[in-house]
């Protein structure tokens, strides 16, 4: 199959490879060797099992989270993905704040906030889940009456989905964690809406939990401009208006490597 030609004055992935080896590819090996070394470290804390919340919450959950953007940060610079690679940036930088978080105190509790806040939003999807396709089916059944035809609905989806919601119904009203679960139900919205696991630890926003854990100067330089990326309200990163002349950025723009790998080392060792 023939594929289109690239204008190269916006992707040259080649060169953007050629580019990296050249100047960058010192910093690739270490982004690569530390990856490799937290891997084997993660496997050594775990090396007993979960012993607790705290525990699976941190290190199995956080921590290889982070892990895994590390790594691929290392998978989008080595293709002259600078940009890109900053979405993952950011990802690692809320996980870490989150880590920090959980680990200056109330460690157990917030740990606790954090794993019950993901139970209860998957929950919530769940039971919208279910709801919708009880819906569908009901309708597609009238629709089958009259026309002898199904809309093809798979009958143990919704059984599936019950017995998945049934599970974390019993994790939230279990002894451990039904405490943390009414404090999650009391701040419930009117109109339904969950509150972010760290509300429930008495902290309004990741900003908050930035200046609580001394890393504010930190999330307001990396943060807000990652932000910007992945919502995609970065509009001078890709391009300007200069004497009236349009000026596009290059998709391998290799010009913010050096800040974006200074950061994530930060972030993952600092």
């Amino acid at each position: 199959m023939t594929s289109e030609t690239p204008h190269l004055a916006l992707l040259d992935r080649n060169q953007a490879v050629i580019d990296i080896k050249i100047h960058f590819s010192d910093n690739i090996f270490v982004i690569k060797d530390l990856s490799n070394y937290c891997t084997m470290l993660i496997m050594r804390l775990l090396s007993k099992g979960v012993q607790s919340i705290d525990q699976y919450v941190v290190i199995a959950s956080l921590f290889q989270h982070e892990l895994i953007m590390f790594d691929s940060v290392e998978t989008q610079l080595s293709k002259g993905n600078v940009t890109s690679a900053q979405l993952q940036a950011r990802s690692m930088l809320e996980t870490s704040l989150f880590i920090d978080w959980i680990l200056k105190d109330e460690t157990t509790f917030r740990a606790k906030c954090y794993y019950v806040g993901h139970h209860r939003k998957h929950k919530w999807t769940l039971e919208k889940f279910i709801q919708q396709i009880n819906a569908e089916t009901e309708v597609s059944g009238k629709i089958k009456e009259m026309s002898q035809k199904t809309a093809g609905v798979p009958d143990d989806m919704v059984p599936s989905a019950q017995i998945e919601l049934d599970s974390i119904n019993n994790i939230l009203s279990s002894a451990a964690y039904s405490e943390v679960n009414e404090q999650f139900l009391s701040m419930v919205t009117s109109r339904g809406q969950e509150p972010d696991w760290y509300k429930v630890t008495g902290v309004s926003s990741v900003a908050k939990i930035a200046k609580k854990v001394e890393r504010e100067l930190e999330y307001y330089i990396f943060y807000n401009n990652y932000s910007k990326l992945m919502h995609g309200a970065s509009l001078d990163s890709y391009s300007k208006i200069d004497d009236e002349l349009l000026q596009l950025a290059s998709f391998r723009d290799l010009t913010m490597f050096d800040s974006l790998f200074t950061n994530v080392l930060s972030v993952m060792f600092g």
